[in-house]
């Protein structure tokens, strides 16, 4: 994990040309590393993940400022096709898979549309010997799986594609915690098979601090903290807001007391 493999820098994104979703951002994803992104509702997480991604064009908006590059290359006024051939895959929040395809089909269909070999050229077998539990389920349709099925089924037709960079929007939202448990675990095992890097949007703290080794802070789409997992984990500030600390609870219970009183 000694080379940058992303690079953001100072980029701003505006949406329709004026409203600005992100003001200078940077960030960096070393090789072979979990970097984790973690922020509340609105900081400006997925806008980031969808410029890296490409697929900001498809949401109104372009990067006005700065550069993202990717092993060298500018990659930020690319289509996503061009940054899916580079090696960029994304798992997105919204829209997962296709419902009415079946897990094998969603999976071939993905690798497919990237145009890339899959893992050690094992015409997905690789996949299923990552993700036993869609093996087992390869000709059922999409749409008939649980939450944690799908999110499954979403990262590993991401990974059909050959990444050697996954970007994970909201990993944990809507599930219930022992499945986010288990997927952070496959994660952590899949990063350390394939030698991959990822870069997490995630709101839960908790998680993003526990499975990454780096992680940035967001706040009204600026960074506002940076810095190895371990020790945000440990700062006060990040204990306070995020992490839900006892004296943070005895804070907001203070809090909660005072606007009660009559």
């Amino acid at each position: 994990m000694t080379c940058p493999l992303l690079r953001v820098d100072g980029i701003e994104v505006r949406y329709q040309r004026s409203i600005v979703g992100v003001s200078d951002i940077s960030l960096t994803v070393m090789a072979g590393s979990i970097t984790a992104i973690l922020g509340t509702n609105g900081a400006g997480k997925t806008t980031t993940l969808r410029a890296i991604s490409g697929f900001i064009g498809l949401d109104s908006a372009r990067v006005t400022k700065g550069q993202i590059t990717y092993q060298g290359e500018r990659i930020d006024s690319s289509v996503p096709h061009e940054i899916a051939r580079l090696g960029i895959a994304i798992v997105p929040e919204r829209e997962k898979i296709f419902p009415n395809l079946t897990v094998a089909e969603n999976i071939l269909v993905s690798k497919a549309a990237h145009g890339r070999r899959t893992h050690q050229g094992g015409g997905g077998q690789d996949i299923y010997a990552l993700f036993p539990r869609l093996a087992e389920m390869k000709g059922r349709l999409a749409g008939l799986l649980s939450g944690g099925e799908r999110q499954m089924l979403a990262i590993a037709s991401a990974l059909s594609c050959n990444p050697s960079l996954l970007l994970i929007d909201e990993l944990s939202l809507g599930l219930a915690p022992v499945v986010v448990e288990d997927l952070a675990q496959q994660i952590l095992n899949i990063r350390d098979a394939l030698n991959l890097s990822i870069l997490v949007v995630e709101q839960s703290a908790h998680l993003a601090l526990e499975m990454s080794d780096f992680a940035y802070v967001f706040e009204n789409g600026r960074v506002a903290l940076a810095g190895r997992s371990a020790d945000l984990a440990r700062d006060p500030s990040v204990q306070a807001l995020y992490l839900g600390t006892s004296h943070s609870r005895h804070q907001n219970a203070d809090l909660a007391q005072q606007v009660e009183r009559p």
